[in-house]
C-alpha cells in the first residue's frame, strides 16, 4: 500500500487478489520521542553501527518523515490483507511492497516466521522479543532517507527492529540517504531484524521523503 507525497497523501491498498475487506483505516499518533515498556528509541542511523565504528550520518532522519503511523484494521473474521511477494531484480529473492523501498525475506504467502520464546540457540537468546531477517532494499529510483515502523493489525503487539545485535529491539529503523555502491545494479540495502512477540496480522509503515507505503505481513511464531 503506498501513498505518495506530493500536495498531499494517496493511500493505495494492496490486497492479496482474493481480499475485498472493507476495513477503515486506524491512525497511531507516533513521533520519536515514542517508547514502549520494552522497545528502545533508536540512535537515528547510528543503529546501522551495531555499536561499532562505520561510515553514516550522524543524526536521523528528517521531521517530516515522522508522519502518523496509518495502518488498515481488521474487522472480525477478516483475512489478513497481505500482498503477493513479486521479482523486483535478479539480485534478491522475492519482495514485497509496491516500493521504491521493498521487503525481502518473507515466506511465498507473505508469513514471517519467528522463534518465540527466544531458544537459546537463537541470536535472540535472552531478549522479550523474538524475531527473524528481513533485508530491506531500496529502488534506484530513491536515495533518500527512509523511516520503518509497524504494529499489530489484528491487536495490540508492537513490531520491533535490531540490526545484528539480538540483544535489544528498537521501535523503528532510520535509513540515511545516499547511493548504492557500484556493483549493486543501482539498489540499496540495508539488513535488519524485525522483532516479535506474537502470531498475528501486522504491517509496516515505510516512509521517504516522497512516498508513505504500508506493507501488509503475517507472523507465526514457532516453540522451540
Amino acid at each position: 500500500m503506498r501513498r505518495r507525497s506530493s500536495t498531499g497523501i494517496l493511500v493505495l491498498f494492496l490486497l492479496a487478489a482474493a481480499c475485498t475487506s472493507t476495513s477503515t483505516t486506524k491512525v497511531i499518533q507516533t513521533s520519536p520521542s515514542s517508547t514502549s515498556a520494552s522497545l528502545l528509541n533508536t540512535d537515528g542511523y547510528a543503529l546501522l553501527c551495531g555499536g561499532a565504528s562505520c561510515d553514516v550520518p550522524s543524526g536521523g532522519v528528517p521531521g517530516m518523515l515522522w508522519r502518523p503511523l496509518s495502518l488498515p484494521t481488521l474487522g472480525t473474521g477478516e483475512t489478513c490483507p497481505v500482498a503477493a511477494p513479486h521479482r523486483v531484480s535478479r539480485r534478491y529473492g522475492p519482495a514485497v511492497g509496491d516500493g521504491p523501498v521493498l521487503a525481502v525475506g518473507l515466506a511465498s504467502k507473505t508469513v514471517l516466521p519467528f522463534e518465540y520464546p527466544p531458544s537459546k540457540r537463537s541470536i535472540f537468546y535472552g531478549s522479550k522479543w523474538g524475531g527473524s531477517k528481513v533485508l530491506w532494499i531500496g529502488d534506484p529510483s530513491y536515495a533518500g532517507p527512509v523511516l520503518i515502523r509497524g504494529a499489530q493489525l489484528d491487536g495490540r503487539h508492537l513490531v520491533g527492529f535490531s540490526v545484528g545485535d539480538g540483544s535489544t529491539a528498537y521501535n523503528n529503523l532510520q535509513f540515511p540517504p545516499g547511493r548504492a555502491p557500484e556493483g549493486n545494479d543501482g539498489w540499496r540495502e540495508w539488513p535488519s531484524e524485525t522483532r516479535l512477540q506474537a502470531s498475528g496480522c501486522y504491517a509496516y509503515q515505510v516512509d521517504g521523503t516522497s512516498f508513505s507505503e504500508v506493507i501488509v505481513f503475517r507472523a507465526v511464531a514457532t516453540h522451540p
